[in-house]
């Protein structure tokens, strides 16, 4: 069953540090596990604190077994300088500024690229997680399907990016198609995906 997701529960960002510890993006910033979930929750942190577009977040479990959050980029909202501040300094004090600065080229490019493609969408899928142990369970589908079918009646175009290369596919899935990708090196890649509203039957 779907559920809002309260974006300040304080159990989501743990769910998230676990769900997405083994991203391609995280294993090549640290190997270390612990590191990743640490970098997972800065990462979280600061799109969840500093987003310039109101957001709106679903789940499923009452544990967050998944969870999707949507960004309405038709609209601006408020947010704190010093919650900006506060996640660069956690980003500086991360123990991982020598890596992160080892990609500070590709980091630019994707930045380019994803304000290119949200400037072409209404609305962005800025996160989508699965519980390790509750994958292939068809619980993306749940949580993703229902929102297209909205936006589709309201004629919204979607975007998404992915380091993840296994997720292709299932975003093609729903409707995506593969616009750009920037390289990171050592096989890592970040794809961008767009969406046009579809008046098919799901």
């Amino acid at each position: 069953m779907l559920h809002r997701l309260a974006l300040d529960d304080p159990d989501f960002l743990s769910c998230v540090e676990s769900a997405m510890a083994d991203d391609p993006l995280y294993h090549l910033l640290s190997p270390s596990e612990l590191q990743r979930k640490k970098l997972v929750n800065i990462f979280s942190s600061r799109l969840l604190r500093c987003s310039q577009s109101p957001m709106k977040g679903y789940c499923i479990g009452e544990r967050i077994d998944a969870a999707v959050i949507w960004s309405d980029l038709s609209k601006k909202r408020d947010y704190s300088r010093l919650d900006s501040l506060k996640c660069q300094l956690r980003m500086l004090t991360s123990g991982s500024m020598r890596e992160i600065s080892r990609i500070q080229k590709p980091f630019e490019s994707m930045g380019k690229n994803i304000v290119q493609l949200q400037n072409q969408c209404d609305r962005y899928l800025s996160l989508l997680m699965v519980d390790s142990r509750k994958r292939g369970q068809g619980l993306a589908s749940q949580l993703v399907y229902p929102q297209l079918q909205k936006y589709d009646q309201k004629n919204k175009v979607c975007g998404v990016d992915t380091f993840n290369p296994d997720n292709l596919p299932i975003y093609q899935n729903f409707g995506f198609k593969l616009v750009s990708s920037v390289t990171f090196g050592d096989g890592v890649t970040n794809f961008q995906m767009i969406r046009e509203p579809t008046l098919s039957e799901w």
